[in-house]
């Protein structure tokens, strides 16, 4: 298996890799759009339909995804 760092850089250059590399807003440089983490979060049953996600960067409509977390215990 190779690191994470490798794989971005094989994704980078458009060689293949053992899978596609993801970002889903992890830093503090990053973001998701409001719209991709409401349907993670339905995705993921974390909210009912309907429940809104707060904008944190109005400019680009950037939700708060602090309250979404993937780990097993949920």
């Amino acid at each position: 298996m190779i690191s994470s760092r490798e794989r971005v850089r094989l994704a980078l250059e458009h060689k293949e890799s053992d899978c596609v590399p993801l970002d889903l807003g992890a830093t503090s440089v990053t973001g998701m759009h409001v719209d991709t983490v409401y349907r993670l979060r339905q995705a993921l049953d974390l909210d009912p339909p309907g429940t809104p996600v707060k904008i944190i960067e109005p400019f680009q409509m950037l939700g708060d995804r602090k309250s979404t977390r993937l780990n097993s215990s949920h």
